[in-house]
């Protein structure tokens, strides 16, 4: 989108003979398919510059400050906006928000905070950076939802193109995913991130625990994104003597393995209850999964249906049409 950049501008200075200014910028064009018009009203000298910009961009966007443009001077500028809902970032929007620019010209740190909308969902944000000559230090960057919270720290390049992160997830509610499942959980990940030439995620050392329909849980594993594929490493989920593992890739064609023994199905929501035990491959595609290989079910109950041991070998196709 940056290549779309188009700007009319026009400037007013006054420069003295002890080298300071007075004056105005004003943009009017457009940045990535948006509009933007604004004033940026600057009066000083080397020593401390003092700024103070209003734009609209489509959203209202205003601050002021100072910066010392002298050998690596410092910075104090504060901005705030309303109202931001840029197209180029689909279904997400920041009904306000503040950020601070601290430090020095050369290392200067952001420190910021607001609301955040994505679809239907809304967060607050704070985040706290760095920039240095070569990367960027993210001390902290903590999304809140109700009692859920995501905490992302590390470091990534100044270009944006790979970032190494830890990853902390607190009071994760299962009944985002699945009505049925009560409970909470807790997970921590380090994060590997490559954007150029194409993206490229690995999610290691996956650790969580909590409890699920008052059973305590607890998972590990790996997962990787790249090529458009998702590729599972041995994420494995425990719960007292159940284990459930899942293994393979997920594209726009699957080849996933899963091994469980699940002691009690009640764990998994509905009205099930009974063991399973289960080695089973998953192929096709998401839509057309097809199922081949072994279910053991004792005392199964589900409704008006039971069963007291029940084995089922073979192959199946889960697609909506397809027969079982």
């Amino acid at each position: 989108a940056y290549e779309r950049l188009a700007l009319d501008g026009r400037a007013a200075f006054t420069l003295t003979e002890e080298l300071a200014i007075e004056g105005t910028v004003c943009v009017d064009g457009t940045f990535a398919d948006e509009q933007i018009s604004g004033c940026i009203d600057a009066e000083g000298d080397l020593q401390a510059v003092q700024l103070d910009a209003r734009f609209r961009m489509p959203f209202t966007f205003a601050g002021n400050g100072t910066v010392a443009l002298a050998e690596n001077g410092p910075i104090d500028l504060a901005a705030s906006w309303q109202n931001a809902n840029l197209a180029a970032v689909a279904n997400t929007a920041s009904p306000a928000g503040s950020l601070q620019l601290s430090g020095t010209v050369l290392r200067p740190r952001i420190d910021a905070a607001g609301t955040i909308v994505y679809g239907q969902e809304t967060a607050e944000f704070t985040t706290s950076a760095v920039i240095n000559a070569d990367d960027i230090d993210l001390a902290l960057v903590r999304l809140v939802q109700g009692n859920t919270s995501a905490e992302l720290s590390g470091v990534l390049t100044r270009t944006l193109e790979t970032g190494e992160f830890e990853l902390e997830l607190r009071n994760i509610d299962p009944q985002r995913w699945v009505a049925d499942w009560r409970g909470s959980l807790d997970a921590t990940a380090r994060v590997s991130v490559r954007t150029q030439p194409a993206l490229e995620i690995l999610a290691s050392d996956i650790v969580a625990r909590g409890d699920l329909q008052d059973y305590p849980i607890a998972a590990v594993g790996a997962l990787s994104f790249a090529d458009e594929v998702l590729t599972i490493d041995a994420l494995q989920v425990v719960s007292r003597s159940d284990q459930i593992t899942l293994s393979g890739r997920v594209a726009n064609d699957l080849d996933v393995e899963l091994e469980a023994s699940i002691a009690d199905l009640s764990i998994v929501g509905g009205d099930f209850s009974g063991a399973v035990s289960a080695d089973l491959r998953i192929t096709g595609s998401p839509s057309q999964p097809f199922v081949r290989g072994a279910i053991d079910l004792v005392d199964f109950q589900s409704g008006q249906v039971g069963a007291q041991t029940l084995q089922i070998t073979g192959n199946a196709g889960l697609g909506s049409d397809d027969a079982f």
